[in-house]
């Protein structure tokens, strides 16, 4: 096969995250992207909320407070929310991640699910709201704010999808 060819074959099979903000709301942005495995194994792959660290470059670390069933508060120390630790309080649900940021100044919250897409794919949606809130989000600037809030869309769903090479 030329180099061109085979070069053209494996760009195509990179997942493309495509990362939208909403025209109704600008506090809301949508994430997508196609992962060549089954909803089953994204979800083992995603759930396991313990071993985000690996799972996400995003988490430089991350340390379990609390973990009862389904429910897990974290404390993550985030590249992309400035290397500051922040608690992250995950709910799993189906397959549907709910996530609470508790980030000072900031409303942030979101959900990260799982829908088959047909043919042993999945689709992977993420849903992240951002907005400023109380007086220390005064000096929270809008503009730094939704290009965090982006870039965490786009990273978490890139990183999900490279766990699984085509």
């Amino acid at each position: 096969m030329p180099f061109a060819a085979l070069f053209a074959k494996r760009a195509s099979a990179v997942p493309v995250v495509v990362v939208t903000r909403s025209s109704s709301d600008p506090r809301w942005v949508t994430g997508t992207v196609s992962i060549p495995v089954a909803k089953t194994a994204a979800w083992s792959k995603l759930s396991a909320v313990g071993t985000w660290q690996a799972l996400f470059t995003d988490i430089v670390s991350s340390k379990t407070r609390k973990h009862v069933g389904d429910h897990w508060e974290l404390e993550v120390v985030s590249r992309i929310l400035g290397g500051h630790a922040h608690d992250f309080l995950v709910d799993l649900s189906g397959t549907t991640v709910a996530l609470q940021m508790a980030i000072t100044g900031v409303d942030a919250h979101g959900t990260l699910s799982l829908s088959s897409s047909g043919a042993g794919e999945t689709l992977a949606r993420f849903d992240l709201y951002a907005s400023t809130s109380g007086a220390i989000g005064w000096f929270v600037s809008e503009k730094s704010l939704r290009e965090k809030q982006a870039a965490l869309v786009r990273s978490y769903l890139d990183d999900l999808a490279k766990a699984f090479p085509t």
